[in-house]
């Protein structure tokens, strides 16, 4: 039987994860710069969640992205975890199975 991990060993998982899968489809992932690590995308495949608009924009490639694109479209992660976690969010872009 496999040994449970500690409350610490599942913090230490936690704070090393640069990808959360929330359903088939939509992720929250990692798109620290430089010393900036709390900047995480919602994406669904190639698109990436526009903050105010509701919306999903295209993600262009690292060398393309402008200050604009990335205000819009990065958040600490616990903004984005409530993004995804909203009722809102859930009922339009979560499968329900």
């Amino acid at each position: 039987m496999a040994k449970q991990l500690t409350v610490e060993q599942k913090l230490a998982l936690f704070e090393s994860a640069t990808r959360f899968r929330i359903s088939e489809d939509i992720a929250i992932e990692n798109r620290r710069k430089g010393n900036e690590f709390d900047r995480w995308a919602i994406l669904n495949g190639g698109f990436c969640y526009y903050k105010n608009g509701d919306e999903w924009e295209y993600e262009p490639l690292p060398s393309n992205r402008d200050a604009v694109f990335m205000a819009k479209t990065r958040y600490p992660l616990a903004v984005a975890l409530d993004i995804v976690n909203s009722d809102e969010f859930r009922r339009k872009y979560i499968k329900q199975k």
